[in-house]
């Protein structure tokens, strides 16, 4: 893992480069005077840096490790990255600075304490180690994934009011700059292959800009939009502009503009032009690109490959443009099943969403709100204007003795109306959320109702249980006032179940589910699923019966295994009877997201109508991303033909904060950047983030780090080469704590990097171990500074820019000496008497030494 160098003005005394340590020692180790003849004037001297040590010798190869940058995920909540190792056995040891850092105190104190005690003091620690009653951690070999499950008990919900997790230390912070901006832009093109005719797609280029004033906290602007090359000629389409600011102590964000409107339960929202008042105890919006919009639904707010993985496998693959989406429009069977979405955008972020998360089961601690209000006039989706009613939206829930949490809602606005109620229950059995609406929408009444049931158990040895169920009914008029249409309800009611039994390698999960309709057929489907891991290997069978269209049962199964190859390589094998007879074979390279990273897949396929072969490959650039991909399907019918699609994009920005400008990869959610003085041109800049990876490098333009997160506390390191050898750089880590978009500039270097060594003496005689003030009388910003002789009366002086300077003793100015501004590193300023006629600058009175 990274250790970044030492902090303090002196940090090249004991980090690379070394020489001016070794100069500084030898010396003030002298007992004679220099040769250098009295004078005022500089000399330059130079060293040779000495040898590096050896690098420590490899483990022997019993002991070596894969190291894999997995997410780490909290109750299906991705915190981030994390470095985890895995042996030949496929036992893993994880990265306990990280895991700490990301937890912060989303535990409760107690169960953060018996973490820490389990961890020791260690920097690596085995996975299966940490767990406890009520806490289990767990690798996943299957998704490469390092899970904690934790029990409502051990979650810190009584510290929502800073989104779940304490307040960090801001004053070991890097402050933000007071102004940042960041445009993204993405150009992407299609080209379509049907029926042996080639067509270019209209090029798109998208924008997506932001604009942060004041820093952390501090107003947020946001626009953009899409340009296409129509054959009917250019068109525009913009984006969202809104403004923002949040609140972090409060949690609340307030928003107007255009934005999607905050709903709950059976409410209904979208993209919406007015104003909103938010509470987000989440971390304010961790999710830039998806977030839920109201029950068994959820918006997408950019142009996204959307990837379904049904009880750990990957099922489906889609291209989805913004919008909000039931979960149904998915094509996954997301009752019954453990259904997760990976969402990765047109910008290369990659998010992870659970279904299971999107329920009423929410329990708040006593005397907490949460809340969202807003006033919106939705779009014309027929003209892409505003226009219509102002619709008024909103719900509220507040905690009762950590067991009861009450809640209600409304949206109302031309005529129309839906009020609804929401009720959670925690006690022994488990958590039950009840939620109610009722609607009025022109002039016909409808109702909705939901119940939701969860209940977990965690055993010994990191075996668990969870049993969940979720039912609801909705009537044929139920309507909300954000509809522009009646509703065509067709669902009746539907009803949800899965028991799971889990352990550190193996899972066991029964489902069911039933759903009703008013004009299609009923939907019956009973499920098993299976999944058990070994070394490389990892195994998910799934068996199951269900109702047809036509009313008859037949059964299915999905069969898939992943072998891994390497430290982020592997193969997977999938067998699915409803394609019918699907066979998929594919080898899949991870993406880490350093620069120069090159991450990507080759897909084969079949079924009994088609064959397909597909592939992309993605490559993080320092300054850009850039991603092709292309998928050819072969048709076996009689119609025949093939159908190819290829995409090839590529991602920049243009990035700012406070003076410095650069490219950098897209940065829409705030960035880092790292310019150099001028004393330091011609360095190269390595920016490594916590696990050693390389971030961004810099050279002509500032090197920038794209941030992954928001009101997550992040580190980074820097190292620089071609620098002069006693080059002064201070702390060279960067501990940030990211607003909403926030950006940050980090200087490297600064004209206070010189070192001065000299020798003082008064009437001929050494003025040994005599402390004395250095101040300068050229830079008003210059810190005074102690400086002391040795035995010999040499002195040094380090973190000095170009001027002059005066040495004072008793707050009388005894000497004077110039640091050239065109002499670099180590200056001698010679022999430097002190006389009582005040001709080297002594004056009567007291007198060093005297």
């Amino acid at each position: 893992m990274f250790r970044p160098y030492g902090r303090g003005r002196r940090k090249w005394l004991y980090a690379a480069p070394a020489t001016a340590a070794a100069i500084w020692s030898q010396a003030l180790a002298q007992t004679a005077p220099p040769v250098a003849q009295a004078s005022n004037t500089a000399a330059s001297t130079s060293q040779t840096p000495p040898k590096a040590s050896p690098k420590p010798s490899p483990k022997p190869p019993q002991e070596r490790r894969t190291s894999l940058i997995a997410p780490l995920i909290l109750n299906d909540k991705n915190l981030g990255d994390i470095t985890v190792e895995v042996d030949a056995a496929g036992h893993a040891t994880i990265d306990c600075v990280r895991l700490m850092a990301l937890l912060g105190d989303l535990l409760s104190p107690s169960a953060r304490s018996a973490l820490e005690t389990q961890i020791g003091g260690r920097s690596e620690v085995p996975i299966e180690q940490l767990s406890q009653a009520g806490l289990v951690f767990r690798f996943d070999m299957a998704t490469l994934e390092a899970h904690i499950e934790a029990s409502r008990d051990n979650l810190r919900i009584e510290q929502v009011s800073v989104f779940g997790r304490g307040a960090p230390d801001f004053a070991r912070m890097r402050p933000p700059a007071r102004l940042a901006a960041a445009i993204n832009a993405t150009v992407d093109q299609v080209y379509t292959r049907s029926l042996g005719e080639t067509t270019r797609q209209p090029l798109k280029v998208g924008i997506d800009g932001v604009v942060t004033a004041g820093g952390f906290g501090g107003t947020v602007f946001r626009f953009g939009g899409l340009w296409s090359d129509l054959s009917s000629g250019t068109k525009w389409t913009r984006a969202q502009t809104s403004l923002s600011r949040d609140f972090f102590n409060s949690a609340i964000r307030v928003s107007a503009g255009e934005f999607n409107v905050p709903v709950t339960g059976f409410q209904r929202g979208g993209a919406a032009l007015g104003v909103s008042v938010s509470r987000d105890y989440d971390g304010i919006r961790p999710f830039e690109n998806i977030h839920p919009s109201g029950r068994s639904a959820l918006t997408l707010d950019r142009d996204s490959t959307v990837i379904v993985l049904v009880n750990g496998v990957e099922t489906r693959r889609m291209r989805m443009s913004p919008g909000r989406y039931q979960f149904s429009d998915f094509g996954a069977p997301y009752g019954s099943s453990a259904v997760k979405l990976i969402v990765e955008d047109i910008y290369g972020r990659r998010e992870v969403a659970s279904l299971s998360l999107f329920n009423s089961t929410n329990l708040l601690a006593s005397g907490v709100t949460d809340f969202a209000f807003s006033a919106a006039q939705r779009p014309s989706f027929n003209q892409g204007e505003y226009a219509g009613p102002i619709i008024a939206s909103g719900y509220w829930r507040r905690g009762f003795g950590d067991r009861f949490t009450l809640g209600g809602g409304g949206q109302f606005g031309g005529g129309n109306s839906l009020a609804s109620g929401e009720l959670s229950l925690g006690a022994r059995p488990g958590i039950l959320g009840l939620t109610a609406a009722v609607s009025r929408y022109r002039g016909r009444s409808g109702s909705a109702a939901a119940l939701d049931f969860r209940h977990e158990h965690q055993g010994r040895l990191q075996k668990s249980f969870v049993a969940t169920v979720s039912a609801e009914t909705v009537s044929a008029n139920f309507a909300s006032p954000w509809q522009t249409a009646p509703s065509q309800n067709d669902e009746r009611w539907r009803v949800d179940s899965r028991l799971e039994w889990r352990s550190a390698l193996r899972t066991l999960a029964l489902g069911l589910h039933a759903e009703d309709f008013r004009h299609s057929p009923a939907e019956r489907r009973l499920e098993f699923s299976a999944t058990r891991a070994y070394r490389r290997l990892s195994t998910a069978l799934t068996l199951g019966v269900e109702r047809g269209p036509r009313g008859g049962y037949g059964g299915y199964v999905l069969l898939a295994l992943n072998l891994r190859l390497g430290e982020r390589t592997s193969a997977n094998a999938l067998y699915d009877t409803r394609a019918p007879h699907s066979r998929t074979l594919n080898i899949s390279r991870y993406a880490d997201q350093a620069v120069g990273d090159v991450s990507g897949r080759i897909q084969v396929s079949q079924d009994s109508d088609h064959q397909g072969v597909s592939g992309y490959v993605d490559y993080y650039g320092n300054r850009m991303l850039a991603h092709a991909e292309d998928n050819v399907i072969y048709t076996d019918n009689a119609n025949g033909g093939d159908t190819r699609l290829s995409d090839l994009r590529v991602s920049s920005a243009l990035v700012f904060a406070d003076g410095a400008w650069s490219l950098a990869r897209p940065a829409p959610r705030g960035f880092i950047a790292f310019p150099v003085h001028d004393s330091l041109k011609g360095a190269r800049v390595t920016v490594r983030d916590e696990a050693g990876r390389v971030a961004a490098r810099g050279g002509l333009l500032p090197a920038v780090v794209p941030l992954d997160g928001v009101y997550l506390e992040r580190t980074y390191g820097y190292d620089v080469t071609g620098a002069p050898d006693t080059y002064d750089f201070g702390d060279t880590t960067a501990h940030v704590f990211p607003g909403a978009a926030t950006g940050y500039r980090v200087q490297i270097g600064s004209p206070y990097w010189k070192l001065a060594l000299g020798y003082l003496s008064q009437d001929g005689a050494p003025l040994a171990q005599q402390t004395f003030e250095l101040r300068s009388l050229t830079d008003k910003a210059f810190a005074p500074q102690t400086i002391f002789t040795n035995s010999a009366g040499r002195f040094a002086a380090d973190s000095l820019g170009p001027g002059d300077y005066e040495i004072v003793f008793n707050d009388a100015p005894v000497a004077r000496f110039t640091i050239p501004n065109d002499r670099k590193g180590l200056i001698n300023v010679g022999k430097i008497d002190i006389s009582r006629n005040g001709q080297s600058g002594g004056q009567s009175g007291d007198q060093p030494g005297r």
